[in-house]
């Protein structure tokens, strides 16, 4: 009995001193790694186990530490196993999930945040109402860039994003940079803290082609390709290095659906103007240069931040000039995409080509927008209220409703495959 107070009152000291997670990265269908930052460095001790009462299986790095990282190797794919942090044998409710073998037709869950880190009081409101409303755990977190305000220093990290310690702790980070994370460039500005912070696959070991750069990768999650590209800091010309890797990692995607994401959105009239190819170059580029590629390989959903608004596109293709450029060819369905109305997004054989596209840049805070809002590509807008995307994949549905921070619905709508992808 001494013996396990003695051990329970270590433990309870080692919890006591944990300043930032423990939060999830990198998982494979074998492995993941779980970071956590103390207050005094210490060695760094993990047990887990497939039972939350017996975590048998022990791991401790001896190098004294307050920035710790422990990847778990030889695990099974598709499996939830149960953690702590230090020797407390029995989990205190800290799961982690290892990610299915490839094409595995399944329910998937995920959360979709965009310029989320603000620290300000919307951002405590959207994560009470993803709790409230779907729970702690999802499949993956999808974060679309401006992670840490204002300058996307670890300082800025440690007091504005690492405030879903539920989720986190439970959930896989799966991250894009946004103009934030570097400071802008900033004369003077110090190293993006985002790549210290973040782990991201680079050598294909979560499926896809390798990047050689945390920058941009890809992963495999079941029947589900996803795809994370930096809209900031890389050449989106197609001679550059990414525009290749991303065509190579295009061609070679088998999967049922791809789903890219990144931060600088190429349709929006929110708190950013996507027409206006001055002060907003980068939207420009994007939609010029990357969107006729991805829509050559029938992409299906496209999410992106940058602008503090929700922005919902009609299915889209082959518009890539400013808003007063469109025309009727290039919506591919001007319906609402609810399944409850009997509209939903019908894609399969001839009629693969439409993509949806979506603002979700409202997870921190919302802004005033242009004076030409919305964008008239747009089915559904939102600039009142804050939020996040909840992305819910079975087999070949596909459904993402706007979860707003006072717990309402604001959008939901759902894209069908009738056949495989061609």
């Amino acid at each position: 009995m001494l013996l396990f107070v003695a051990l329970s009152m270590e433990v309870c000291s080692q919890e006591n001193e944990i300043i930032r997670g423990p939060y999830l990265q990198l998982a494979t269908q074998s492995s993941i790694i779980v970071r956590w930052k103390t207050s005094t460095a210490q060695n760094s001790v993990i047990r887990y186990g497939l039972d939350s009462t017996q975590l048998n299986n022990r791991i401790e790095l001896s190098i004294q530490t307050t920035d710790h990282e422990i990847e778990i190797t030889q695990l099974e794919a598709d499996t939830r196993y149960y953690y702590n942090l230090g020797d407390l044998v029995y989990s205190s409710g800290r799961f982690f999930e290892t990610l299915p073998t490839k094409g595995k037709l399944k329910a998937y869950s995920f959360l979709v945040l965009g310029d989320c880190g603000t620290g300000y009081s919307e951002q405590t409101a959207v994560k009470n109402a993803v709790i409230r409303g779907k729970g702690s755990h999802f499949d993956g977190v999808l974060l679309l860039g401006d992670n840490a305000y204002q300058s996307g220093r670890d300082k800025d990290y440690q007091s504005n994003f690492f405030r879903y310690d539920e989720i986190f702790s439970n959930s896989v980070i799966w991250p894009a940079p946004g103009n934030h994370d570097y400071n802008n460039h900033l004369p003077f500005s110090k190293k993006p803290a985002y790549y210290d912070i973040f782990n991201c696959p680079t050598n294909g070991e979560a499926g896809g082609v390798p990047s050689r750069t945390e920058k941009y990768y890809s992963y495999d999650f079941g029947n589900i390709h996803f795809i994370s590209i930096d809209s900031y800091d890389e050449s989106t010309k197609q001679v550059g290095e990414m525009y290749q890797w991303l065509k190579k990692d295009l061609e070679s995607n088998t999967q049922d659906w791809t789903i890219v994401y990144w931060h600088h959105p190429p349709y929006s009239k929110g708190s950013h103007n996507s027409d206006n190819t001055l002060l907003n170059r980068k939207m420009a580029q994007m939609r010029k240069r990357i969107l006729p590629l991805l829509e050559s390989f029938y992409v299906d959903l496209v999410l992106n931040g940058h602008s503090h608004t929700y922005e919902r596109s009609m299915l889209m293709h082959g518009h890539y000039g400013k808003s007063e450029t469109l025309d009727s060819t290039k919506v591919i369905n001007d319906e609402s995409g609810s399944l409850e109305k009997d509209e939903p997004y019908v894609k399969g054989g001839e009629n693969s080509k439409g993509t949806v596209y979506c603002v979700m840049g409202s997870s921190g805070k919302v802004s005033r927008v242009h004076r030409t809002w919305p964008h008239p590509i747009m089915y559904a807008y939102d600039n009142k209220n804050p939020g996040a995307i909840i992305l819910e994949i079975e087999g070949r549905k596909l459904s993402f409703e706007y979860l707003t921070s006072n717990g309402t619905i604001g959008d939901r709508v759902t894209i069908i495959k009738e056949d495989a992808r061609p």
